[in-house]
C-alpha cells in the first residue's frame, strides 16, 4: 500500500512540475490542402480566373484583378522556387474557418504566413493572405 502512495505521489509531482504542452492540430483535411495548392498554383501561373474559381460571391466581388496582380507580384519569386508548407492550425470564426501555414523557401530560408479562409462547409474560398 505504501508503494502505491509513493507511486501516486511521484506521478503527481511529475504532472505538476513537467507540464505537457498543448497538442497542436497536426493535420488538415486533404480538400483544404488541395484548395490551398490550387490557389498557390493560380498565383504561380498568374491566373486570376483559376484563383477566383472557388471563391464565394463576396470574395469574387471584393478581390479585384488589381488585388490579385499585387499578390502575384509580391509572391512570384517565392513561388518560382522550391518551398515547404508547414501547417500551423486553424481558427474558427462565425461562418468560416481560417487555416494557417508557414511558407518556407528552401533556397533563401525566407518565411511567410499563408492564410486560407474557407466557408464553414469548406466549399468556398472567402479569404486569402500571403504575408
Amino acid at each position: 500500500m505504501k508503494n502505491i502512495h509513493n507511486l501516486m505521489s511521484l506521478v503527481l509531482i511529475i504532472l505538476i512540475f513537467c507540464p505537457v504542452p498543448a497538442r497542436a492540430e497536426a493535420e488538415v483535411g486533404a480538400n483544404v490542402t488541395q484548395i490551398l495548392n490550387e490557389q498557390l498554383d493560380a498565383l504561380k501561373w498568374n491566373s486570376y480566373e483559376r484563383f477566383m474559381k472557388l471563391g464565394n460571391k463576396a470574395f469574387k466581388e471584393l478581390f479585384t484583378e488589381y488585388d490579385f496582380e499585387s499578390v502575384y507580384l509580391n509572391t512570384k519569386s517565392e513561388l518560382a522556387r522550391e518551398y515547404d508548407l508547414i501547417y500551423l492550425g486553424s481558427i474558427q470564426r462565425v461562418g468560416m474557418i481560417a487555416y494557417l501555414w508557414k511558407f518556407k523557401n528552401r533556397d533563401t530560408q525566407k518565411e511567410h504566413l499563408v492564410r486560407l479562409t474557407l466557408s464553414k462547409t469548406g466549399e468556398y474560398v472567402v479569404g486569402f493572405d500571403f504575408d
